[in-house]
C-alpha cells in the first residue's frame, strides 16, 4: 500500500472514530435530559418512529432499521411495550413468519405526553 492510500484510509477511519465519538456524545446528552417516568429514551424512539408511519404500524423488521438498535434489543424493548399496553404486536398477512408493531391510543397519548416534555427539555 502506497503512502497516499495509507494516509487517506487513515483519514477515513479517524472521520468515523469522530463521528462515533460525536454519536455517542449526542445521545448521552439527548437521554441526560430525557423526562423520565412513562417510557425511557429507546421506548420514545420506537412510539417516535411508529407515530410516522402509516396506520401507526410498522413490520418489527422495518422498525429495527430506523433504530440504533439490535433486532434482539429491539424484540425486547417492544414485549416490554406490549406488556404495558404502549403497543401490539399484530400478525404480519403478508409473511407468516413476520409481525407487525402497532402504536395503540394510549401508546400514542403517552408518546404525545413525552414528546411535549422533550421540545421544553431537549438540549440541542
Amino acid at each position: 500500500m502506497d503512502d497516499a492510500r495509507r494516509s487517506d484510509k487513515a483519514t477515513a477511519v479517524a472521520a468515523w472514530e469522530a463521528l462515533f465519538r460525536a454519536q455517542v456524545t449526542v445521545m448521552r446528552a439527548l437521554n441526560a435530559d430525557f423526562p423520565g417516568g412513562e417510557i425511557s429514551f429507546n421506548e420514545y424512539d420506537v412510539c417516535f418512529n411508529l407515530s410516522t408511519q402509516p396506520g401507526r404500524r410498522a413490520r418489527m423488521r422495518d422498525l429495527t432499521g430506523h433504530l440504533l438498535l439490535t433486532q434482539p434489543s429491539v424484540s425486547r424493548l417492544v414485549d416490554r411495550l406490549t406488556s404495558r399496553g404502549i403497543v401490539e404486536k399484530q400478525p404480519d398477512p403478508s409473511d407468516a413468519r413476520g409481525v407487525i408493531v402497532a402504536l395503540t391510543a394510549h401508546g400514542f397519548d403517552v408518546y404525545r405526553s413525552v414528546a411535549v416534555q422533550h421540545a421544553q427539555t431537549c438540549p440541542l
